[in-house]
């Protein structure tokens, strides 16, 4: 098991990341490969599409974001031995608008609110295993306080 990454810069407001992922074993290999990119529009905007957390962000100050995005919850993955198959899954989808404020110095706060409704999406040996999007969204809420270091050197 193992993988390499990588990251691009193409000029100061556009980068790529990539990689690929590998999981090797007798009768079954997992191949999952990584490809994404953020491009910084202007000062205040940004799109981000590195997978699997696509998102919108707009930065009105250097101590205020907001970030409107997907992210997986639950995802999951495993290998069962006696079939020799490989099940990856993702439980949930959030889809949620984040207010990140940072407090003094490195130290941030976040507070995230959205809905949860994609469930149920799998992959297993190449195929797709369906998915079952609810009707009734499940609201979530989240709190973070995080320390972020300088960026520079």
């Amino acid at each position: 098991m193992g993988g390499v990454f990588g990251r691009y810069v193409q000029h100061e407001t556009l980068w790529w990341g990539f990689g690929l992922f590998i999981d090797i074993n007798p009768g079954t290999n997992l191949y999952l490969p990584y490809l994404g990119f953020s491009w910084a529009y202007t000062k205040e905007w940004t799109i981000s599409a590195v997978m699997p957390w696509p998102a919108v962000l707009y930065s009105p100050s250097e101590n205020t974001s907001f970030r409107l995005g997907m992210s997986p919850s639950g995802t999951s993955w495993f290998i069962d031995q006696k079939e020799s198959e490989i099940y990856y899954e993702w439980d949930g989808w959030n889809l949620g608008l984040t207010l990140m404020q940072r407090l003094q110095g490195n130290f941030w706060l976040e507070l995230e609110a959205g809905v949860s409704g994609l469930r149920s999406l799998s992959f297993t040996d190449g195929e797709w295993q369906g998915s079952d999007i609810k009707g009734n969204d499940t609201p979530y809420v989240g709190l973070q306080l995080s320390w972020r270091p300088d960026e520079s050197p």
